[in-house]
């Protein structure tokens, strides 16, 4: 009885944005899961990869162009081992993987760029280049699945005059995506991506736009916690520290980045502003490295701890959305 109540509850909450933006669910589901089942398109796709690539490696040094390269497309095959383990004893590997954050980058990039267009067209094009992203970075890619079909939503709820709750937009895109493919609730990545996503909306964050200033940052960082406790066993404390620092330069570069492989011509400015602040966060993941990092060795798969983490996490979110309304 009390879970039907508790269904019955959150039907009440989530009706109005399910029966707005449901039928653009299962637009995307078809778009997305079927239709380019039926394409071939995976030859399309590894000439484009190979050309980012191929421009990228033309002008950036090795380890600062594999940065890029994983920032953009996810790929970092050829990322020097030592560059590598400096990141990860950093804390920091999170950053070469394409994931939500990149997926609104390129959505924001693509409305600004379109910003002559009446809104409607600039919205669908802009959509129709993410769609388009999305296929690049692989629809394996659960986070930036998760992303995409969030922005969807966020279409669906404008072109109808309604501003949906941000934790609706989160949990419609899981239910699709779920729908869709089952195994996704075991991806680390995707419960990472959904753990961020819940830091961020106790931020204030509006989960269609880029993580901007470091209090999101951090927020995303905590709420990343018990994923990190339950799957790794521990606690890489000089990490967060190392993402204060190494998280506000991703925006610009990704937006650089962007613009550099897109550009017809490798102009010098073009190339000059990324590589600069690829050689800084490499030499950040270099430095902090060195510096013997601070990890709280905790056993792995401790369901209790990372249940009451979460719960109090959520406790927290509650709050901090009831000092906001207040507000």
């Amino acid at each position: 009885m009390a879970a039907l109540c508790g269904l019955l509850c959150l039907w009440r909450k989530l009706r109005t944005d399910i029966l707005l933006i449901l039928p653009l669910a299962i637009l995307a589901y078809f778009l997305i899961g079927k239709l380019l089942d039926g394409l071939s398109i995976s030859s399309w796709v590894s000439q484009i990869r190979e050309f980012i690539g191929a421009k990228i490696a033309s002008s950036f040094p090795l380890g600062e162009g594999q940065l890029m390269q994983g920032i953009l497309i996810g790929d970092t095959s050829q990322m020097p081992k030592y560059i590598y383990k400096d990141f990860s004893t950093a804390g920091i590997t999170h950053i070469m993987a394409v994931s939500g954050f990149n997926m609104n980058v390129v959505y924001s990039l693509a409305r600004k760029t379109l910003g002559f267009l009446p809104n409607i067209f600039r919205d669908i094009s802009s959509l129709a280049m993410l769609s388009a992203y999305l296929v690049i970075v692989g629809l394996d890619n659960f986070p930036a699945m998760r992303a995409y079909f969030i922005q969807i939503f966020a279409f669906g709820a404008r072109i109808s005059g309604h501003r949906p709750n941000q934790v609706h937009l989160l949990i419609l895109a899981t239910f699709v995506m779920t729908a869709m493919n089952q195994k996704v609730l075991e991806s680390v990545g995707f419960q990472l991506s959904i753990m961020a996503s819940l830091g961020m909306i106790a931020s204030g964050q509006v989960l269609t736009k880029p993580i901007c200033n470091l209090k999101e940052s951090i927020f995303a960082t905590i709420f990343t916690l018990p994923v990190t406790i339950y799957y790794f066993g521990s606690i890489n404390l000089f990490g967060i520290i190392t993402n204060i620092f190494v998280l506000p330069l991703i925006g610009p570069l990704t937006y650089l980045g962007m613009v550099y492989v897109v550009s017809p011509l490798t102009l010098v400015i073009a190339t000059w502003l990324p590589a600069q602040l690829s050689h800084i966060i490499v030499f950040m993941a270099s430095y902090f490295a060195k510096i013997n990092p601070v990890q709280v060795i905790i056993a792995k798969n401790n369901t209790a701890l990372c249940a009451g983490i979460i719960i109090l996490l959520l406790v927290l979110m509650y709050k901090l959305s009831q000092r906001q309304n207040l507000k």
